[in-house]
This record gives C-alpha cells, structure tokens and sequence, in this order.
C-alpha cells in the first residue's frame, strides 16, 4: 500500500474518531464526506453509533495489515 493511501486511511480513522466524541457529546447527527465533490458522504448518528465503532475497527484493522502492525484482540481473563 502507497503511503498516500496510508496517510488516508489515518485520516479517515482520525475523523471517524471525532465524528464519534462529537455524538458522545451530544451533536444530533455528524456528516463526513470522503470526496472533494461530496458524492462519498456518511451520516452517523447516536442510534449508529455501535456501526461508526465497527467501522472504526474495521478501518483500523485494515491499516494494522497495511502496516505490517497487528491489531491487539481482546484479553479473557478466566
């Protein structure tokens, strides 16, 4: 992967994490657009908010391959 695409894809992460504090904030309804022209829009609200939070994983977890860096999985303490 090129490090522009890296770099975009830090981006997106660093904008979908403050999508999601701007909804535990408060704010009704937060629109990120992923093009110039604004044709890749999403709209996250607090009823969507567990889908923003898998697609914040979703989208770290394809950097952590990217990156050759692993994603650290849930620790079960028995």
């Amino acid at each position: 992967m090129a490090t522009t695409e890296i770099l975009t894809l830090q981006m997106r992460i660093a904008e979908a994490e403050m999508a999601k504090h701007q909804i535990a904030m408060g704010k009704q309804l937060v629109v990120l657009s992923y093009s110039a022209e604004g044709t890749n829009t999403q709209q996250w609200s607090q009823a969507s908010l567990p889908a923003l939070e898998r697609h914040i994983a979703d989208m770290k977890a394809q950097l952590a391959r990217f990156t050759g860096v692993g994603v650290r999985g849930p620790i079960y303490i028995a």
